[in-house]
């Protein structure tokens, strides 16, 4: 998400500069549409697949069960 603002602000930036507030308004829209989209996949993957994505890096069952309390 981080990413995404950066890679917008340019493009952003540039329209502004060049009194395109049409492209300015679009290119926000669509960074925080894409944003949203990208947030809400993120936490429906951290919910439901917590204990799978711990597991990848300990085979701990406390680091575990923390880790995935965590993520939640």
């Amino acid at each position: 998400v981080v990413a995404l603002s950066f890679a917008v602000s340019p493009v952003v930036g540039q329209n502004f500069g060049g009194r395109r507030a049409d492209r300015v308004r679009h290119s926000i829209y669509s960074a925080i549409g894409i944003g949203s989209v990208l947030m809400l996949f993120l936490t429906i993957v951290a919910q439901f697949f917590s204990s799978a994505i711990i597991r990848a890096f300990s085979s701990d069952p406390g680091v575990i069960a923390f880790g995935s309390d965590y993520l939640k």
